[in-house]
């Protein structure tokens, strides 16, 4: 469990960009454009990451791309691929074998799979800047998964 005490997290670093992938029931089925098993991750960044994922004409990925992960208890989380301390969306997070998000560059560790997209470690952590997260909405109707701001 991570305990914060009274210090304050910003989850606003990232400007607001517009975010809108829809993941349609068949497109869910390939894992390499779906995360849906503990512990896996996905990344958006139109136009063409994951690679032949067929984005839509009003599909957004953010500012830096967007990060979809299944989390340990199978909750479905989102996140901007752009570490907050950098504030550059071409300097994107990473998944590192500790299963943890990191960015190569100021070397800020985050939480993903717990979904908070919390500072872990590194100067995000000192500066209390978090991941920007995403809403994942199911669509009943469709058995759609769209993931929006």
């Amino acid at each position: 469990m991570i305990c914060w005490g009274c210090s304050s997290i910003n989850d606003e670093r990232i400007p607001l960009t517009s975010v809108r992938i829809e993941v349609t029931l068949a497109q869910q089925q390939n894992t390499e454009w779906w995360a849906n098993a503990p512990a896996t991750h996905v990344s958006f960044l139109k136009p063409n990451i994951p690679y032949g994922f067929p984005y839509t004409i009003s599909a957004t990925t953010g500012y830096g791309g967007v990060l979809q992960v299944c989390g340990y208890d199978n909750e479905l989380f989102a996140f901007d691929l752009s570490c907050p301390f950098e504030h550059n969306p071409n300097i994107r997070i990473a998944i590192n074998e500790s299963l943890n998000a990191y960015c190569r560059e100021c070397g800020s560790v985050y939480d993903v799979f717990y979904g908070s997209g919390a500072p872990i470690e590194g100067p995000s952590a000192i500066n209390g800047y978090s991941l920007r997260k995403y809403n994942i909405r199911y669509i009943t109707t469709t058995g759609s998964y769209m993931i929006i701001n």
